[in-house]
Formats: structure tokens, sequence, C-alpha cells
């Protein structure tokens, strides 16, 4: 949270972006060199076991990744994007807000879901 609000507050967006890429690919080539029993070793067939699933867990799996989807997009992009960039705010109280948001998501989560 420090780091991107930092970013957005000395940097450009597509600076910044261009920065979480480089970063995204130096540790996922980290992880694959120091990680290598992670990789799996057999093939778990996973269609078959999906069609196993009963549906009340199907459709409680795609509610989550839909709102995990929708705060990575909006309250991690977007947001911060639009209250420094347009409105003007500062960077501390960006990172209020979006903290105050993952509080919200995970009030959400362990209560509503």
């Amino acid at each position: 949270m420090i780091g991107g609000g930092l970013l957005i507050a000395y940097m450009t967006l597509e600076h910044t972006l261009v920065g979480f890429c480089r970063v995204d690919r130096f540790l996922d080539y980290l992880g694959s060199m120091l990680s290598p029993d992670l990789k799996e070793r057999t093939r778990t067939p996973v269609l078959k076991i999906w069609g196993t699933v009963d549906n009340r867990i199907k459709t409680l799996g795609l509610r989550l990744r839909f709102l995990n989807g929708a705060l990575d997009a909006w309250g991690v992009v977007v947001l911060p994007v639009y209250l420094t960039q347009v409105l003007g705010v500062a960077p501390a109280f960006v990172g209020t807000v979006m903290m105050a948001e993952y509080v919200f998501h995970g009030l959400c989560c362990h209560f509503f879901l």
C-alpha cells in the first residue's frame, strides 16, 4: 500500500504500471528459481473434479472471485488514480481510503459469504 501510494504520488500512471510489471516479472523469475518443488508432479484431472463439486460451492467460489476482481479493478487501480489526479487528494488520504476498502472487503467476506 505504501509503495503503491508513493508510486502514484511521484510517478505517472504509465511509469507506475511499467514498474509493477518489472517487479512482477522479477518476482516470478525468482519464485520459479527458488521454488522448483512447487511444480506439479502429477496431472490432476481438474474438469472431472470440478464436475463433482456441489453447485452451491461453485456459486460461492464465483461470487468470491467476482468480489475480489471488482476490488482489484476499481479499488486498487481506478479509485486511487481518480482521487489523486482528478480530485487532487493527498496520497496519505488515498492510502486511508484504500485501507478502509480492504477492511470493508474483509468484513463482507467474513460475515456475508
